[in-house]
C-alpha cells in the first residue's frame, strides 16, 4: 500500500509544477525583445513599442521607428502585454520594486552603455532620444 502510494506520488509531481504560465507564452522568454508596453500621456493617445529600459524617471521605448523617452510624471496610464499587475499611471512615479519587475522584461535589463545607446540612436537617424510629450 505504501510502495502504491509513493508511486502515485512520484507520478503526480511533475503535474504540480506545471501551474502557472510557461516560458513558451511569454514573449521576453522567447527571443531577445522586450516586453511590449502601451503609454498614453496627456498629449499621446497611445504609443506602444518596445521596452528597452527602465530609468529611475523615465522609460526608454522603441516605438514608431525611433527611440523615445517617456518620463512617468507624463504617462497617464501605462498597460504591459501579458502582465497586467505592472500597469500604472496618473503621472505616479512606479516604486522602486515596481520598477524592478519591469527591468527585469525589458530588453535591457541592466541599462544601456552610452556607447549602445549612441548605436541605437544611429540605427534610428537620431541624435538623441526623443521626448514623449
Amino acid at each position: 500500500m505504501r510502495a502504491r502510494f509513493f508511486v502515485m506520488l512520484v507520478a503526480l509531481a511533475p503535474c504540480a509544477c506545471m501551474i502557472g504560465r510557461s516560458a513558451g507564452n511569454f514573449q521576453p522568454a522567447t527571443g531577445p525583445a522586450g516586453i511590449t508596453v502601451q503609454i498614453t500621456t496627456r498629449q499621446t493617445p497611445k504609443l506602444a513599442g518596445e521596452l528597452l529600459e527602465v530609468r529611475d524617471t523615465a522609460f526608454l521605448v522603441l516605438a514608431e521607428g525611433a527611440v523615445q523617452l517617456a518620463p512617468f510624471r507624463a504617462i497617464r496610464a501605462a498597460r504591459f502585454q501579458q502582465r497586467g499587475s505592472l500597469d500604472f499611471g496618473d503621472g505616479e512615479t512606479p516604486s522602486a520594486e515596481s520598477r524592478e519587475r519591469m527591468r527585469q522584461l525589458a530588453r535591457f535589463p541592466t541599462g544601456l552603455t552610452p556607447e549602445l545607446l549612441q548605436t541605437l540612436l544611429q540605427a534610428s537617424r537620431q541624435t538623441e532620444p526623443k521626448l514623449v510629450p
